[in-house]
Parts: C-alpha cells; structure tokens; sequence
C-alpha cells in the first residue's frame, strides 16, 4: 500500500490515513511519466533549434548551455569545471532532476553577486526588497537541495521566480547572469505546464515518481523542502497521538523577566503553560509539566496569599472545572507536575499552570553569562504552539534573539545554556522569530483565544501592569512530541 498522510480531520481532533492500493499508485506514475516525457521532448526540440552558448566566451559564474549536444546530453557548467550531464531520454524523474539542477545553479549564481551573501533568507529579502516567503524558498533550495527534484521541491512557482529576477536586476545584477536564469525559467515552465500548469501538483507527481521507483524514503533524508517540514511533523504528531492516546489544540507558553525589587543582582520570573483542548482516550498517558530548578526560590504573586503563586497551582480562571488532580514532586535539579485526568476526558479540556521564582544574574553583560535561555519540551501531542518570551526593559536589550529545536533524550534539556553547544542535537533549520510590539498580551493567536487575556492576568498578578516588556514569539505548527523548543537571547 501507498499512503497518503494528508489525513482529514474527525471530530475527536484526530488524523485519518488514507491509502493507496499500489496499482493505482503505478498507473498514475505511468500517466505522469507520459505526460511529462511528451512536454519535456518538444521542449528539447525546440532547445535543439536554438544557436548554442558553446562558443561563448567562458564566464567566471555558473552558466547553463541548454542545447542538446551532440550525443543528445544536456550539459549544466560550473566554475569548478564539473559537467552534470543528463541524457534527453532519462526519462520524467531524470529530465525534473536536470531542471532542478539547471535552476540551482543559475540561480546560484545570482545570489553569489548579492553583497549580502546567499545563505541567510533576512538580508536577501531587505536588498532585494521582496517578499520573504519567496526570498526562502530559493535560498533554501539553492543552499540546502541536494538533488534537482529537491530543488523543485524548495523553489516558487514561475510567478515567484521572475518577481526574484526582476528584483534581482534592479539592483544591478549582470544580464547574462539574468539571461541564464530566466532560461532555466522557460525549462521549468515547461515542465509546471505538463503538470497542468501547478507548481503544487509538479510537486506532487514528483513524489508519486519518487515512491514507484522505491527511493522517497532516501531522498526524503538527503533532501527536505520547506513545505515538507510542516508535512513531518504532521506524520509526528499523528503517531504521538495514537501512541500516547492524548491529542491537544495548542500548547501555550508565556515566560516574563524582570529584574526584582527586593534581592540585588537577582531576576523574578513568572511562567505559565496551557495545554488547551486536551482530549484523552481510555489508555492515555497523563500529562506532565518539568521545569528546571537551580537556584531557583519559588515566590507568591503580589498581594496573594502563601499558596498564590507557586509551584502546584493552577489557574482556575483559565483552566476547566472540575480541575484535574495535581500531583508535584521534584527530582534532582527538576521540579516535575503531573496532571492526572480521570479518565476519559468527555470534552476537550483547557489545563493551566502558573509558577513564579527569583534567580540570580548578576551581571546580563559578563562574558561568561550574557545569555539566557529557555526551553520547553512537547509533552501532550499538539496542533501550534504559541511560546512567548518577554523581556522587562529594566535588563539589557539583548544583541540577538533566536529559536532553536533540539532533541533532549541524548543530553537532556538545554537548560539556561547557549543552544550553539548543543549543535550535535540541534535541527539544522532556521526557526523564525516574531518581534510582539505593543504591552504584553496585545498581539493575538489563532492558537489560543484567550492568550492576551492569560498575558495580562499574569502582570496583573505580579504587579507588572503598565511596565514595559520586549516581546518575542516562537509559533509553529504541529510541533514535535519529545523536542525541546528553545528561545534564547544574547546580552
């Protein structure tokens, strides 16, 4: 069986997998190949009758001579004097492999001449003036696609990549470099066309190629497009669900520092972590919250009684009723709460906990701590997560800020670490980062209606309304059961 893992979505929250018989799957391969071979040999054709680059004078950037040689290959250049040749009769998988090929490496060439560099998707969108989302897609499928089919996989529609180009000439990028690309454009418009004119369904016909031929699940790890990291932590999060019979709308995370008032050199935290809409099956596993504790001295929210604040509470405003049990233990440099529904929870169910602490930071400016870092691992399989870090304008402005994902069962969590020593369980991808301007609770979430509300009850309780906060948000869809998402700011 062939699966298809876009799922649909009952009433209970959970994914269905749909399938595939095989020979269905091999009869639509075979329309594929039948309809991208026909386009693909009229366009070689008609490459065959255009006058050749052979006799161009030799460039130092990458350039592509699109005629057919002589022995019926097409030859990519490069400056490194390599030539990928690609037979004309390789077939569908062989001729999308050659264009892919032919667009990274024109496009290469392009980003090369950027004074910016090519390798960060921010200060390309800046130079060039253009949208960031197409800004990535061609700088992670020029960086990081290790085959032709990942970078088709990666890159924009035709609309996307000339909106680059244009932009890319505007601020003086050489003609001939402009020329090659937009050759390469005219070859992958020819084969989005044999896919009936979308990029998407291209995409698509791809993977049905990929799995006939038995090598998806290898190229799947030599080559990740953007939009397939959504798709994987989807699958991730399916198999969590099924596996620990929990499943669950959001996890919020809401972290706010600020330097206290009655202990010099020493910083009060207030945390809060919703799990909302949680929903459990007969077997499900209980639903834990691990903060870590060094040095950390639990504190009550202002004005509230000795059991405000604390470790075991939680916030019965924001959380369902009846509340399910708690139970709050520590273990080593842990502080470990367990949430124990009785059950099978009838209805989705919102969970919230609040925890309060000072800490000492003597100095956010000392070379050997100007850094903090905060982490949270997915417990209860979720939808989006929504985690806010909030920094008081009393501390230092930091000099960056940044998001990181890291796997804690090989060393266990991050911590208050710097996330570069963890590269060897760190993903490789970048994590984007939204500035919240405005007070804290001002900037909404489809993941959690109430969000603003929950930010604004947690400085009320502090004493912190009306001071002013640097807000930092890190939202994603389908995070990964067991990872670690991680916020981290140097001073």
């Amino acid at each position: 069986m062939v699966c298809n893992l876009g799922g649909t979505n009952d009433r209970k929250g959970l994914f269905i997998v749909r399938t595939t018989s095989a020979a269905a799957a091999t009869g639509r391969a075979a329309k594929i190949r039948k309809r991208i071979a026909a386009a693909t040999t009229s366009a070689a054709a008609e490459a065959a009758a255009q006058p050749t680059d052979a006799q161009a004078k030799p460039r130092a950037e990458w350039h592509v001579v699109t005629a057919a040689g002589a022995d019926g290959h097409e030859t990519a250049v490069t400056t490194t004097g390599v030539v990928h040749d690609v037979p004309v009769s390789a077939g569908p998988a062989g001729r999308a492999e050659a264009v892919g090929r032919v667009l990274q490496s024109s496009f290469a060439a392009i980003l090369r001449r950027l004074p910016t560099g090519y390798n960060k998707v921010a200060p390309v969108a800046r130079m060039l003036k253009l949208d960031r989302s197409i800004c990535q897609r061609v700088v992670m499928g020029v960086r990081d696609a290790t085959d032709g089919l990942g970078v088709i996989e990666r890159f924009p529609g035709v609309r996307g990549l000339e909106q680059f180009l244009t932009a890319a000439q505007r601020q003086g990028c050489p003609s001939t470099l402009i020329k090659d690309a937009r050759r390469a454009i005219d070859q992958y418009a020819t084969l989005v066309n044999s896919a009936g004119g979308s990029q998407a369904r291209l995409v698509g016909e791809i993977e049905v190629l990929r799995a006939e031929a038995g090598s998806r699940a290898g190229a799947s790890l030599v080559s990740l497009a953007p939009g397939d990291l959504e798709k994987w932590r989807r699958k991730c999060y399916e198999g969590a669900v099924g596996l620990t019979g929990l499943a669950s709308q959001a996890r919020v995370e809401i972290v706010m520092l600020r330097p206290s008032d009655d202990h010099r050199g020493a910083i009060t935290t207030v945390g809060a972590t919703g799990m909302i809409g949680v929903e459990a099956s007969a077997y499900s596993m209980p639903l834990v919250r691990r903060s870590r504790l060094p040095g950390l001295t639990p504190v009550p929210s202002a004005g509230a009684p000795p059991s405000g604040l604390t470790p075991d509470l939680l916030l019965n405003d924001f959380t369902s009723q009846p509340p399910p049990r708690v139970t709050t233990r520590t273990e080593g440099e842990h502080l470990i709460q367990v949430f124990n529904p009785d059950g099978v929870l009838s209805r989705p169910t919102d969970i919230v906990a609040a925890l309060a602490f000072h800490w000492q930071w003597e100095d956010p400016t000392d070379p050997k701590s100007n850094y903090y870092s905060v982490g949270r691992v997915i417990g209860a399989p979720a939808r989006r997560l929504v985690f806010d870090l909030y920094l008081h304008h009393g501390l230092p402005a930091p000099r960056s800020v940044s998001a990181h994902v890291l796997r804690p069962a090989t060393h266990g969590s991050l911590g208050n670490a710097l996330p570069q020593s963890r590269w060897f369980d760190r993903l490789p991808f970048e994590h984007d980062l939204t500035l919240l301007s405005g007070r804290p609770g001002d900037r909404p979430s489809p993941a959690y209606a109430r969000l603003g509300e929950l930010t604004r009850h947690l400085t009320d309780l502090m004493g912190w309304t009306g001071e002013r906060f640097a807000g930092y948000r890190f939202e994603v869809s389908y995070p990964v059961f067991d990872m670690e998402y991680v916020i981290s700011a140097e001073f």
